[in-house]
């Protein structure tokens, strides 16, 4: 009777995790349950070992096995979700054709010293261009497309796409003129959230919302994006989100930061032309055609997927084991211990960061538009409870300066757990939720704009 069990499970384990999409799954649901059949298969080794006498082998084959799932289901909890973006863009793509990855400015922007690039992230070289030729650099993504964006604790967010490129509904076109306009990263993005803080500051404030952030952004490509909406449209308020990582440098595989977007040229130009433009969104139509073709190609050199006999190999190999140690001790420097990188900035880039908040101050004073510079939590400074050193000294130079902004960073060290994700490092739902009703009260506060009754 024991063999017969002992088969019967060896049998069934080996086709749920070669035929049944448990190890090809967004799902962690999905994990846990082969997880689970690993763990019988250990349990049933052991016992059929033990009825033949052969003890040494039963412990030495059992400790293997258990090892194997430990490693199993922390890796599945623990595995960062971009690691498994590619693996999730084919199996989404084989359900809608249509659906594209989410594609921001960094994609176009060149690997640096510094850099470890992965295929999200790797080097686009070349620009979209327009039906006569003009290459734009993009501060969008694709228009009219359901985009795959991130994955944290509520699973693969996927997004439609506006007329632009950027997460919001369409009609948030129809009347732009007047509108609250937020600019930034992946936090106006709404990674990784349906109902993320953009989201709520659209059912919170009685005014037209806009959100142009993508993910990966930094205050320069905010800059741009907001230049270029301002040859076309006239809001009324716009608000700019910086977290942490905007200015300074962080334990990233990518530096997405200030620094970064100060060496790519047609980005500094913004900096040093006051009067230059791509004339970006009236100019979108023009190459859109393009840029979905050159995309296209480059979803094309993404790596094959794996078959789930690779991926089964890699769990019982004690793979994700491996890989999730080495990534907690190159991350040792975020996980809640201050590190000098982290929380400085290099002194000649200071100069360009004044600089930029002085322009967007004159900038908006001479279009009738108010700007307001919201300084957001951040996750690992908020578990550290420290906030980055050079913002103090932002605050002081736009007091100096007369410059509005808003300090959230160190208001909330005593709510970290509920206000961030568990997995990665944005907002949780609730989190947002408490955002957003924290910055629509200021907005209202300052007569920036009306909230709705």
């Amino acid at each position: 009777m024991v063999y017969f069990y002992a088969a019967v499970a060896l049998v069934y384990f080996l086709s749920f995790a070669l035929f049944s999409p448990a190890f090809g799954s967004s799902d962690l649901g999905d994990v846990y349950i082969a997880v689970y059949h690993l763990c019988a298969i250990a349990v049933a080794l052991f016992l059929l070992f033990k009825v033949l006498g052969k003890v040494i082998w039963a412990n030495l084959l059992s400790i293997i096995l258990i090892f194997s799932c430990l490693g199993t289901v922390y890796g599945a909890i623990t595995e960062s979700a971009d690691q498994s973006k590619i693996d999730a863009f084919y199996g989404f793509k084989k359900q809608n054709f249509q659906i594209v990855p989410a594609v921001f400015p960094q994609s176009f922007m060149p690997i640096f010293e510094g850099d470890s690039a992965r295929p999200e992230y790797s080097y686009m070289s070349e620009w979209p261009e327009t039906e006569w030729g003009e290459a734009i650099f993009p501060l969008s993504g694709l228009s009219n497309k359901p985009t795959l964006n991130c994955k944290e604790d509520n699973g693969w967010h996927i997004y439609d796409a506006d007329r632009y490129g950027f997460n919001n509904p369409d009609w948030v076109w129809d009347k732009p003129n007047g509108s609250i306009l937020f600019l930034g990263d992946s936090f106006v993005n709404g990674a990784c959230l349906e109902k993320n803080m953009i989201y709520g500051l659209r059912n919170k404030l009685d005014h037209n919302v806009i959100g142009l952030g993508l993910r990966g952004s930094s205050p320069l490509v905010y800059y741009a994006t907001y230049r270029e909406f301002l040859e076309e449209y006239e809001p009324q308020t716009a608000v700019f989100v910086f977290s942490a990582n905007d200015f300074v440098r962080m334990h990233h595989r990518l530096l997405i930061d200030f620094s970064r977007e100060l060496r790519v040229p047609i980005l500094k130009t913004y900096l040093t032309d006051k009067n230059f433009t791509q004339h970006y969104f009236k100019q979108y139509p023009a190459f859109e055609e393009d840029y979905n073709r050159k995309v296209n190609a480059y979803i094309e050199s993404y790596p094959k997927q794996e078959t789930r006999l690779e991926k089964f190999a890699q769990y019982i190999s004690g793979y994700f084991i491996v890989a999730t140690v080495k990534k907690r001790y190159q991350a040792k420097g975020i996980s809640g211990q201050e590190d000098v990188s982290y929380y400085s900035v290099p002194e000649h880039e200071k100069p360009d960061a004044y600089k930029l908040l002085d322009q967007i101050h004159d900038v908006s004073k001479q279009r009738g538009v108010h700007a307001l510079f919201v300084f957001i939590p951040h996750k690992y400074g908020c578990m550290a409870k420290v906030s980055p050193a050079f913002y103090e000294d932002l605050f002081i130079y736009m007091n100096k300066n007369n410059i509005l902004y808003l300090n959230l960073f160190d208001e909330y060290y005593d709510q970290c757990d509920t206000l961030f994700t568990k997995v990665g490092g944005h907002f949780s739902e609730t989190g947002s939720d408490i955002i957003s009703t924290d910055i629509a009260a200021h907005l209202r506060d300052m007569s920036l704009a009306s909230i709705k009754e």
